[in-house]
């Protein structure tokens, strides 16, 4: 018995913790994130495929969700929903609510567009609500319809141009263009074996002026290096022809022997007279 006593104190502990931590996650993941409430009023658009819990965007991004939808007892027309996104998202005055829908799977969202910088903040609660009121924009038909006359005059102005351009007058100068263009290519074709002829001329001619050319660059380079020979060798017999005559000089302290012979006294026994 008191094991069995035991056991039941045990598992009613467990319990208990599993009951606080059960409490607690809910408890937490529902304060984990601020939201702020606001309502759209639909008249216009159609809401097929909207439920609770579906995907409010903005700009693509998902910011919160559809909290609850219900048709107004007083306006049968319009539904109220209420959608609740994350705390700080940049609702404005003159952002607008738009129902998307995917086609494939048809299942709708909710998209907040719209909304300047300049813009005030949405955050005043609508008379006879309680939360502010962010108004419907245009469905996505209407906008295309009314976008309508303009893609038609644009239309328009492109078959216009395209019809004077088209015109009898513009035809007959685009055949003469073509006319010519063919006239022009037939006179290229049968003067082709000329150019071909002219062409192997003028590289022959560019051929022989590149020999001749090297020639003469070899006969210049030839004679520089003869010349140059040249002017080395008479520079060598002119500087050994002025080395002997200093050497000679240097043999006599008379210069003037060389020209009348050495002087009297300069003789000896015997010289003078023999001469």
């Amino acid at each position: 018995m008191e094991s069995q006593a035991k056991y039941t104190l045990v598992g009613s502990v467990a319990l208990i913790l599993a009951a606080a931590v059960v409490a607690a996650t809910l408890w937490l993941s529902d304060r984990s994130e601020e939201t702020e409430t606001y309502t759209v009023l639909f008249r216009e658009h159609s809401l097929a495929g909207l439920d609770v819990d579906s995907t409010v965007s903005m700009r693509g991004i998902r910011v919160g969700r559809v909290r609850g939808l219900e048709i107004l007892e007083d306006d049968i027309e319009r539904v109220k929903v209420t959608i609740e996104v994350r705390e700080g998202t940049p609702v404005k005055t003159d952002s607008r609510a738009y129902v998307e829908r995917n086609f494939l799977t048809g299942i709708a969202s909710i998209d907040i567009l719209g909304g300047t910088s300049d813009a005030e903040l949405l955050s005043e609660a609508a008379p006879s609500m309680e939360s502010p009121l962010i108004p419907e924009g245009q469905p996505r038909l209407e906008r295309m319809i009314e976008g309508l006359p303009e893609v038609i005059e644009d239309a328009n102005v492109v078959a216009k141009r395209a019809a004077e351009f088209l015109s009898q007058e513009n035809r007959e100068r685009f055949s003469q263009i073509l006319k010519n263009l063919e006239s022009f290519t037939e006179t290229v074709a049968s003067k082709n074996e000329r150019v071909d002829r002219l062409l192997g001329e003028s590289l022959a001619l560019i051929s022989d002026l590149r020999e001749v050319a090297g020639n003469v660059d070899a006969a210049v380079r030839k004679a520089s290096f003869s010349l140059s020979q040249n002017m080395n060798r008479l520079s060598d017999g002119v500087a050994r022809a002025t080395e002997s005559l200093a050497t000679t000089l240097e043999r006599f302290d008379d210069p003037r022997a060389l020209l009348v012979g050495p002087s009297t006294s300069d003789l000896g026994p015997g010289e003078g007279e023999s001469r």
